[in-house]
């Protein structure tokens, strides 16, 4: 039941993670935010592709394809969120904010680090074939 619970949790934290990135990336298009850029390319987009590549590992479940596609995708929303923080306490007004004026940085962080406390607490597909191994 617990594993079930970690398995929503993951899933629906990513899919927040994907619609705000999406979110900011159509606002960022439109005009109506602007995000920072890697090389002329806008950090949301580059956000938006990290968060749908956890996903797409998500859905590959009990393969080696999910680690394979996770992980790095989580790396990259991880290191952009983490840079954006530490330039946002540093410099100050770096990352696109909320209504409230929370820095949009900070709630990725957070949340791609719940999404990894998640994913190493979710039950994989080694433990299950070893759990079929021991059966056997």
């Amino acid at each position: 039941m617990l594993t079930k619970i970690f398995a929503i949790g993951l899933y629906l934290l990513v899919a927040i993670g994907l619609c705000g990135a999406l979110s900011l990336s159509y606002n960022n298009i439109t005009g109506d935010a602007t995000c920072p850029t890697i090389l002329r390319i806008p950090v949301c987009f580059v956000v938006a592709i990290g968060y749908s590549g956890m996903l797409l590992g998500l859905l590959f479940s009990r393969s080696t394809l999910t680690v394979k596609l996770f992980l790095p995708s989580w790396l990259v929303v991880f290191s952009i969120a983490t840079i954006g923080a530490v330039l946002e306490i540093t410099l100050g007004n770096t990352c696109p904010r909320t209504e409230l004026g929370v820095p949009l940085c900070y709630i990725s962080l957070a949340l791609s680090v719940l999404i990894l406390i998640l994913f190493v607490l979710r039950p994989s597909s080694k433990a299950s074939a070893l759990g079929r191994q021991k059966a056997l």
